[in-house]
Order: structure tokens, then C-alpha cells, then sequence
């Protein structure tokens, strides 16, 4: 399973590439209509250990990244 960095407002995870790529997904669908929300990311230590879910708030004017870890 590829594992992706993902950096959301300065704070960042370790998840699989599906988590990724739907925060990202849900991240534009909320900047079309302007609003926010909270989400739940599993995460996993950069052994691939698993560890609690981080919760992100998301919403429009916050940059995201997510690179290959």
C-alpha cells in the first residue's frame, strides 16, 4: 500500500492513498460552495505503525499537500 504525507494548514499525517486523495476531493467540493468541516484521517507512524485518527478542519483559503512518503 503506498503511503502519502498529508499536510493540511501546517499540520500534517501519515495515511494510505485513498484517505488522501478523498480529503483532498472533499477539500475542493467544500472551497465550491464556501464552507468547512471537520474530518477524521487514520494515520499511521512513519514505521507504518497505526496510531489515532487525526481530525482536520478543511474548508476554503487552506492549503493542502500530500506527497509520497
Amino acid at each position: 500500500m503506498c503511503m502519502k504525507l498529508l499536510t493540511y494548514s501546517g499540520r500534517g499525517a501519515i495515511t494510505d492513498e485513498r484517505a488522501a486523495q478523498a480529503v483532498l476531493d472533499y477539500a475542493i467540493e467544500l472551497a465550491l460552495v464556501q464552507r468547512s468541516d471537520v474530518v477524521s484521517v487514520p494515520a499511521v507512524t512513519a514505521e507504518g505503525l497505526p496510531e489515532e485518527p487525526v481530525d482536520m478542519l478543511i474548508g476554503p483559503g487552506q492549503s493542502a499537500l500530500v506527497r509520497t512518503n
